[in-house]
């Protein structure tokens, strides 16, 4: 196993394939069969390669350039860090996907297991740490990011509440309803910032916790009883996006030690 660091380039290639190869596969595997649905979403349509323009061929197609290209990359990071670790990676994680786009197709319900797939993100925290010769993480690290997983998850479920409701998905936030949905959101986000304040113990991140608090009750106690329209969604991501990509800066320019976030 080798150790990286911030001037390292395979600390960089590690974290350009998991910006931009993993996340690649990641949401072609989920379009893959899932055209007819997403075209009824306005969400997933404007974009490139969105519903509203992207046929079922397209979409294969980017999956099996995509998965080309990851399989291209991990068998590079094999040779670099170790086949073993690599490949329980790598088959952890098609697993993860498999059963919560394919079979049993979890992604449909019922809950909780709707949040078992997307909670497969945590498996780029052993990535990152085989990678760049790390020890694994604290579990408060672990815990932060799976309620932050959590809670995103949900709020994305809260938002495409009307067409899951309709193409009769069972998703936790079409079972709880709208109230129920908000309720838990707010929960796990008490949840993160509880583990941010006292487990994370990092200025930045507890800032960006509570700034994800205050968008969560500023949701509950504005628009309640129904799900937000996608300006007012656009809106939250307009506050949170710029607040995400100073953590990240101050996480990426840290160095390690006990001022580090996230060790």
């Amino acid at each position: 196993m080798r150790l990286a660091s911030a001037g390292d380039p395979f600390f960089y290639m590690g974290l350009i394939y998991a910006s931009f190869p993993v996340n690649a596969l990641l949401y072609a595997w989920n379009d893959l069969g899932d055209g007819a649905l997403d075209r009824t979403n306005p969400r997933k349509g404007p974009y490139l390669l969105g519903a509203v323009y992207a046929n079922e061929e397209q979409v294969r197609q980017v999956f099996l350039a995509a998965l080309g290209l990851n399989l291209g990359i991990l068998l590079f990071f094999a040779v670099v860090c170790g086949p073993v670790l690599i490949g329980i990676w790598w088959a952890a994680a098609c697993a993860t996907n498999y059963t919560y786009n394919n079979y049993p197709r979890w992604r449909e319900g019922p809950p909780p297991l709707d949040f078992v797939g997307p909670l497969g993100y945590i498996l780029l925290i052993p990535f990152a740490a085989i990678v760049n010769g790390l020890e694994f993480p604290s579990l408060s690290t672990l815990l932060f990011h799976i309620f932050m997983v959590l809670r995103s998850q949900l709020w994305g479920q809260i938002i495409d509440l009307g067409p899951d409701a309709r193409a009769q998905r069972q998703t936790t936030a079409v079972a709880l309803g709208i109230r129920g949905a908000r309720g838990l959101l707010v929960l796990l986000q008490l949840c993160e910032l509880f583990v941010a304040i006292y487990g994370v113990q990092n200025t930045y991140v507890e800032a960006f916790s509570a700034l994800s608090m205050a968008t969560a009750l500023l949701e509950f106690f504005v628009y309640p009883n129904r799900a937000p329209s996608l300006h007012e969604a656009a809106l939250t991501g307009a506050l949170m996006t710029p607040a995400a990509a100073v953590l990240l800066l101050h996480v990426l320019f840290t160095p390690a030690g006990e001022s580090a976030p996230f060790t």
